[in-house]
């Protein structure tokens, strides 16, 4: 085995003897497993209709998707490099595999605070109006732009790649026959401009998530007295958390009923199809807040674990820590976090399947299934 040590870098995974054979083991069966649990999710999206029926689920199959891309273009050549030690693809190569997974990476983090926001609006809006605002088609635009906000590092990494030699950042002291390595990620200012598209959306949907728990907090507390006060100070039914108010009327979806001796079911086809999926079927205050935001609540909490564990120690030692303490630095760290980053993926989709009800059923279907037809033969 030819072992690569460059000392100087903070991006290189460096592959050390004692380690190679985890790494040969744990590795390939990451991207199995990534590239497994991700085309699980969206299968069950295209078998299961009543996940696409909720825009917001949009962003997750997206999600899915990037994982996707990430496990089967970005972690079989990471795998590659990390075990023989050496990297064969030349410097167009190197520049095409840092490329996709920055933007995969990116896209990741920007979808995650897309679908923070999408539950701090689900819990501080009323009904009709997040129904409103919930439209597949801004959904679609949300997906867009996060793809837009990868796009802006990844393409000024390469643009001061290619201009490395007039700004003497020492780009051809990097040997691309042995190793794979951004001379950009050498320039301070680089840095610096990474922490906008990393640190700083961690921190956007910790703000985010907070705010939603703190209202869950309030909203469970109204419901033990026998109802939902919304952000505009009306009262709300506590099955539904549809606003008891007249003028709320005026405001709401057609096909919405306010009979009060009703329980405000919706009675068009579309916000009908909507209120099942956020709105339990049970009576009681309970049911309807577990059903409209304890659940969200869960899945959300399960994706923020993911991306804190999985991102923020490699973000943090190698743009915060290394650069105010060059003693700091420790190549086996470095390497050991990197791949950590890469495990996200694969929490992602283990995470959500195991916390959506819907994708559990369905994969429990599919076990089913299986060992019937084992039985059987």
């Amino acid at each position: 085995m030819n072992t690569t040590n460059v000392s100087e870098s903070t991006d290189v995974f460096i592959v050390h003897a004692e380690a190679h054979i985890a790494y040969s083991i744990f590795l390939p069966l990451l991207t199995l497993l990534t590239i497994v649990a991700n085309l699980g999710i969206i299968t069950a999206f295209w078998k299961v209709s009543s996940l696409r029926e909720k825009p917001s689920n949009l962003l997750i199959l997206c999600l899915s998707f990037v994982d996707l891309i990430q496990g089967l273009l970005f972690l079989p050549i990471m795998s590659h490099f990390q075990i023989i030690g050496i990297w064969i693809f030349g410097e167009i190569g190197c520049q095409l595999w840092i490329a996709i997974g920055t933007i995969t990476s990116v896209t990741s983090i920007f979808l995650l605070v897309a679908i923070s926001l999408d539950r701090l609006l689900l819990i501080s809006l009323t009904y009709p109006r997040y129904v409103k605002l919930l439209l597949k088609s801004r959904i679609k635009v949300t997906a867009i732009l996060c793809l837009i906000c990868a796009l802006i590092p990844t393409f000024t990494e390469l643009v001061v790649w290619q201009k490395a030699k007039s700004l003497d950042i020492k780009a051809e002291s990097i040997n691309f026959e042995l190793t794979c390595l951004s001379p950009t990620r050498r320039v301070v200012q680089f840095q610096f401009f990474m922490i906008i598209f990393s640190i700083l959306p961690f921190f956007v949907v910790v703000i985010f998530t907070c705010t939603f728990f703190i209202r869950l907090r309030r909203i469970t507390k109204s419901n033990r007295v026998g109802g939902t006060h919304n952000h505009d100070g009306s009262l709300s039914s506590p099955a539904t958390g549809i606003a008891d108010k007249d003028d709320e009327s005026n405001n709401a979806p057609a096909g919405i009923s306010h009979k009060p001796s009703t329980s405000h079911r919706l009675t068009t086809g579309p916000e009908e199809s909507l209120r099942r999926i956020f709105v339990s079927e049970e009576s009681g205050p309970e049911s309807g807040s577990r059903a409209r935001y304890i659940k969200p609540a869960i899945t959300l909490s399960a994706l923020v674990l993911a991306m804190i564990t999985c991102l923020m120690p490699y973000n943090l030692y190698v743009i915060v820590i290394i650069p105010v303490c060059s003693k700091c630095y420790d190549p086996r760290l470095v390497s050991n976090l990197g791949i950590l980053i890469f495990c996200n993926p694969l929490f992602d989709a283990v995470f959500y399947g195991v916390t959506q009800g819907k994708i559990r059923g369905f994969y429990l279907a599919q076990i089913r299934g299986i060992y019937r037809q084992m039985r059987q033969s």
